[in-house]
């Protein structure tokens, strides 16, 4: 009986092997058409996005320079020691303000394109005497005599213009000194440069600019249109830093010599910059975000056709939806579609995996 036992125990444990073994080929070994189907790739998938309605914000980045408009430089025709230096570099001068002293005599900026170049005296006649009176006229001293001679108002209006900077009516009598006259063909201006040391007998020179510093940049028309007067810019300058500054104009395009036509765009820096950076080059940003929010989807969405159009493919259905692109940026473009062929939470294709 015990030996019965035991031979049915054997039994038992052999198939148990004997299964083992099986289940083990069954999970190693594999036929060639398995070996096949585990070589082909895994099927195809599409790749989506989805279609967005958001405001699309634009980034136009450029290289300016800091800019002062027309300069103009003063040489005092006086000889002598520079008894007062009476501007300082990046104040505003108008008509009538006094630039330096040379042996205590002033030389007084008066706005005018040709400088005097004689002195001139009650009964004198002539264009220098007509051009005179017009810039008295223009600093708000005579109110007659612009007929060419020298009268009785235009000498009124000399000791006026004398008494207004400071100095003396007597100074100015009987006539009027050109070395005390400096003729600027643009006031009021900036001081961009003090050339005239107190003390010194080279009296040196003032520069004067035609107005505060600002940074102008030239761009492609293209880029131009996403730029608007009133915009914020983002600036940056090597010895300058970081700053911001608002658009005062965007030209018109223009012939640029070899770069084509160009749009130029100025700027008013938000703080004060030294007259001394004329000329200096200036990173800026302008971003502008749509005023209106617009179906957006990613530039890979897009496709042309060979005559130019554009379409999107539509994940549901895979069909063609054609869209027109009215703006891009970072990757992303901001599209139009008939009414009800495309809108916002849609899914369009951009790939396949």
């Amino acid at each position: 009986m015990r030996r019965q036992a035991w031979f049915v125990g054997v039994l038992i444990l052999v198939a148990a092997i004997a299964s083992c073994a099986g289940w083990w080929a069954s999970t190693r070994l594999r036929s060639p058409a398995q070996v096949a189907a585990d070589a082909q790739p895994p099927p195809l998938s599409d790749l989506v996005a989805t279609v967005r309605s958001e405001h699309l914000t634009q980034s136009v980045a450029f290289v300016g320079t800091v800019d002062l408009g027309a300069a103009f430089t003063v040489t005092p025709s006086a000889t002598g020691v520079v008894t007062r230096v009476a501007v300082r570099r990046g104040e505003s001068v108008s008509s009538g303000d006094v630039l330096i002293t040379i042996n205590d005599n002033p030389v007084i900026a008066l706005r005018g394109r040709v400088p005097l170049w004689r002195d001139l005296a009650p009964g004198d006649t002539g264009p220098d005497v007509s051009r005179l009176q017009a810039s008295l006229a223009d600093a708000g001293h005579l109110t007659g005599d612009r007929d060419g001679v020298f009268g009785p108002g235009t000498e009124d209006a000399i000791r006026a213009l004398y008494a207004h900077a400071g100095f003396p009516a007597t100074a100015a009598s009987p006539g009027l000194r050109a070395d005390e006259i400096a003729m600027v063909p643009v006031l009021p201006a900036r001081v961009a440069l003090v050339g005239s040391r107190l003390g010194a007998s080279d009296v040196g020179t003032v520069t004067l600019a035609s107005r505060a510093p600002v940074v102008v940049a030239r761009l492609d028309p293209l880029d131009a249109a996403k730029v608007r007067p009133g915009q914020r810019i983002q600036l940056q300058a090597t010895s300058l830093g970081s700053f911001s500054g608002r658009v005062l104009s965007v030209a018109a395009p223009a012939a640029d010599g070899d770069a084509g036509y160009t749009s130029l765009v100025t700027i008013s820096p938000s703080r004060s910059l030294p007259m001394n950076t004329s000329g200096q080059q200036v990173a800026g940003t302008a971003s502008t975000r749509a005023r209106q929010a617009t179906l957006v989807v990613p530039d890979s969405a897009i496709h042309a056709r060979p005559d130019g159009s554009l379409y999107v493919v539509m994940a549901r259905g895979h069909h063609h939806v054609a869209v027109a692109v009215s703006a891009e940026a970072n990757g992303r473009s901001s599209v139009t579609a008939l009414p009800g062929a495309l809108k916002a939470g849609d899914d369009v294709l951009i790939g396949i995996r």
